[in-house]
């Protein structure tokens, strides 16, 4: 594939892929339970800093142990209580009653005479003034539980209405929805029932739990105390024109799973009672409050839009605005749901993320492929270590040379222009393939650099490009280990019938520049200096000196084990003045000498 044509599939990937995986995410059950446990997070925030102030009229009243206590009575058969709870919201003109609790299918009558006639006069009371609205169950088949004829009789269809409320996997009440029916069917609800009471039609979505106070309750003892002493002022002052609801507030029964606590008593961590959550739901939708998700159109727009990271340059800047845009993306989150819109912002992140990251995780790969190539193609041209510091970018060719302390050491084949004139070129350069193969694997194995090949000698220099501060011992048991592989190398060379070699080996400790070296468009890494030079000059002793490697006194000075190393005395070099010189010889059986 053509360069070009690779470089825009790559981009139209880059840019593809983190948009895929934030569908996915935005389509995942799972993922988006995760989005609902964090706009929980985000309507905590919201009810506590910047709450939505609740304007519309709801009021509670409880069923809680103490009036459990007092009555004496099991819920079932509470019909006096409740007759007289509906007398006393005749007295106080409320706009509409729920009963966030179930009467009985059948009569009590036989147990209680007069039960039916109380509860069926407190209804007829109440019905010209206010809308009443009876809680309605159903079987674990969807079968409704029926009620007592009398009093089904007396209310008629607007006044029933489900207690039902939707759940998400997690248990955690967040949605307001009447397709709850068979097959998704809509079906009265209490909320949407006492909604329609107050003349607004029910609107499905998520409940706004930054709809703040939290709720307080009267206590249905003193509302019946009220209405048995005649106190209408003060049920007036309480309940007029508005929604009432009664259930139950008892410590052991209804609690329901909330995104936040929605009353002022305790209840047990993460709940509210199930009253609380019809309440939270009609007060959303009696101040126009209901938080609905944006289109999904819109959502997939803008996650394709957050795609666009895949252009950030990767670097310190692009992940800083990375973090800075994802904290923007749950700012503005935050402004759309008290705006009453919901948006996946983790899928957005996820998106913007994905861009981003996608584009440091091709760069990062191409920079491995890249870094790769070049060890390919230029592996065998220079050392390790320098090609380990060009890749680490610590090499620049248009930096000026490093002034450093090196050790240097030269080697070359003794005799071998002669060896040369009598074998076939071929041989030849097969020869010295072998021998440089082997003693450049030598030089890297001891930690030094190879610096070059001249003819059928080299150089290799210990310190740099990584300064170390034992050069001079890495560049002495490398040469010791030179001349016992040559003799290895010559024990093959006798076996295939081709004549064997002897080399020499010298070493000089000081400061040399190491740097890249040549022109503008061809230059290598190499170290220059008098240090170089003295080097070479030592190596050329070993002609007539009887010993395979000598190194100078300044090597000599910086090695620790001296015990091997014999003085040769000053010694005279060409253009240079003379200087001490030590040698080293393999032990006996150690010899370089072929057996």
């Amino acid at each position: 594939m053509a360069p070009h044509l690779r470089k825009h599939w790559i981009n139209a990937a880059g840019m593809a892929l983190p948009w895929l995986l934030a569908l996915a995410c935005f389509a995942t059950p799972a993922f988006q339970l995760l989005e609902s446990q964090w706009r929980d997070q985000q309507f905590r925030f919201l009810s506590t800093t910047h709450p939505i102030l609740d304007g519309e009229p709801v009021a509670i009243v409880g069923i809680d142990d103490e009036d459990m206590a007092q009555f004496g009575v099991p819920s079932a058969l509470m019909h006096r209580e409740l007759g007289a709870f509906m007398e006393a919201m005749a007295m106080a003109q409320p706009k509409v009653v729920g009963l966030d609790m179930l009467l009985p299918a059948v009569s009590y009558d036989r147990l209680q005479p007069g039960l039916d006639a109380a509860l069926a006069r407190g209804i007829l009371k109440l019905r010209p003034v206010a809308q009443l609205v009876l809680g309605l169950s159903a079987d674990s088949e969807g079968t409704p539980r029926p009620v007592h004829p009398l009093f089904n009789t007396l209310l008629g269809t607007a006044g029933f209405g489900y207690i039902f409320v939707v759940s998400d996997a997690d248990g955690v009440i967040r949605v307001f929805d009447e397709k709850i029916g068979d097959r998704g069917s809509p079906v009265p609800t209490l909320t949407g029932q006492m909604a329609r009471a107050m003349g607004v039609q029910p609107t499905p979505g998520l409940i706004n739990y930054a709809i703040r106070p939290a709720f307080q309750y009267l206590p249905l003892r003193k509302v019946l105390a009220w209405q048995r002493d005649g106190q209408v002022d003060l049920l007036r002052a309480a309940f007029t024109n508005k929604a009432v609801f009664l259930g139950s507030v008892m410590s052991f029964d209804d609690h329901q799973r909330t995104s936040l606590a929605l009353g002022t008593w305790n209840t047990p961590n993460g709940t509210s009672h199930g009253v609380l959550v019809h309440a939270q739901q009609l007060r959303g939708m009696m101040g126009n409050a209901m938080v609905q998700p944006l289109a999904i159109p819109y959502q997939l727009i803008l996650m394709a839009l957050l795609t666009l990271g895949w252009w950030l340059k990767p670097g310190a800047w692009a992940w800083a605005g990375m973090v800075a845009l994802a904290l923007a993306i749950q700012v503005s989150s935050l402004v759309l749901l008290r705006a009453g819109w919901a948006v996946a912002s983790l899928s957005l992140c996820v998106a913007w993320a994905g861009g981003v990251g996608a584009r440091a995780a091709v760069n990062a790969w191409l920079l491995i492929r890249e870094r790769k190539r070049l060890r390919d193609t230029f592996g065998g041209f220079v050392s390790p270590d320098v090609m380990t510091e060009i890749l680490a970018g610590k090499l620049d060719p248009k930096m000026d040379g490093v002034r450093s302390e090196i050790c240097v050491l030269f080697a070359d084949i003794r005799g071998f222009t002669t060896l040369s004139e009598s074998m076939p070129p071929e041989q030849v350069t097969a020869l010295l393939n072998r021998y440089f193969d082997r003693m450049v694997r030598t030089i890297h194995h001891h930690g030094g650099t190879l610096d070059k090949f001249i003819g059928d000698g080299l150089m290799a220099v210990f310190g740099a490009p990584v300064a170390s501060s034992t050069a001079c011992e890495g560049g002495l048991a490398c040469a010791q280990a030179m001349i016992r592989e040559l003799g290895r190398f010559n024990a093959e060379q006798l076996s295939m019938g081709t004549p064997a070699i002897d080399i020499g080996v010298g070493l000089h400790y000081g400061p040399a520049v190491i740097g890249y070296v040549g022109a503008k468009d061809r230059y290598e890494y190499s170290a220059i200096g008098d240090t170089v030079n003295t080097a070479s000059r030592i190596e050329g002793l070993t002609k007539d000196s009887g010993f395979p490697v000598l190194l100078s006194s300044s090597v000599y000075h910086h090695i620790h084990d001296t015990r091997a190393l014999v003085s040769m005395g000053a010694m005279s070099i060409r253009g240079h003045s003379a200087i001490a010189v030590f040698a080293w010889k393999p032990e006996p059986g150690n010899s370089h000498e072929p057996a």
